[in-house]
């Protein structure tokens, strides 16, 4: 027979971007008989949780915290989990919180001779990960950083140096007038907000940051030429 498996989130501690993983690492377990979510729905994390409740149909526990500090949500959630453990029709309970205040809640299940689970971010401490028979640390997904330009960028630039090259910028120090009308000629649909900048000279100089072509500046004015 499949095991019934209980849910119970501290969505005033956990963001909903977790709940997918949470999830399938809880179906794996049994049969879900309950999801429940605990927590001030009107701001912070649990405002997160919002759309999350209705598409998966969790049943929202709304616990509004008489004053400041008050943990109103994890009193709710620990009673709705003695309720549940005295029901005794629940075999394995998930626990999605960092907080460390429900080691004694995690104690009392496993003394009970049900699996408890845990659910956390790193924060969490090794006493309430003990308590349980399992703790998944859950982790944001990270976004890496590139230097690479984007290709519309790039494509820009490559354009500014064809026309810097046209005019000799090779070998002669071009000032950005003629510079200019060359790029307007040779390619009218260059747009420089593109590029990161407004106008030409800016573009330049970012281009000159990044190796692409060289600047200087005399009693002349401003000039630029190839590398």
């Amino acid at each position: 027979m499949s095991k019934s498996v209980a849910i119970l989130i501290d969505a005033d501690n956990v963001p909903a971007i977790f709940y997918q993983k949470v999830f399938k690492a809880c179906s794996k377990q049994g049969t879900i008989a309950i999801k429940r979510a605990f927590g001030d729905f009107t701001q912070g994390n649990a405002k997160s949780w919002m759309d999350c409740l209705l598409k998966n149909n969790i049943a929202p526990h709304l616990s509004i915290a008489a004053g400041s500090g008050k943990n109103a949500a994890d009193i709710s959630l620990v009673l709705n989990a003695m309720d549940l453990l005295h029901a005794d029709h629940i075999d394995v309970f998930c626990l999605v919180s960092s907080d460390s205040d429900f080691t004694p809640l995690a104690t009392r299940i496993r003394e009970q001779g049900k699996c408890v689970l845990g659910f956390g971010e790193d924060k969490t401490t090794i006493a309430f990960r003990a308590a349980c028979h399992g703790f998944t640390v859950l982790k944001k997904p990270t976004t890496k950083k590139t230097n690479k330009q984007p290709p519309v960028a790039m494509d820009g630039f490559d354009k500014i140096l064809s026309a810097l090259k046209e005019l000799d910028g090779d070998r002669n120090w071009i000032s950005l007038s003629p510079l200019g009308k060359s790029i307007k000629n040779n390619f009218p649909d260059i747009c420089y907000p593109n590029l990161g900048a407004r106008t030409l000279k800016p573009v330049i100089v970012k281009m000159a940051e990044e190796k692409m072509l060289t600047t200087t500046t005399t009693d002349k004015g401003f000039s630029v030429k190839l590398l």
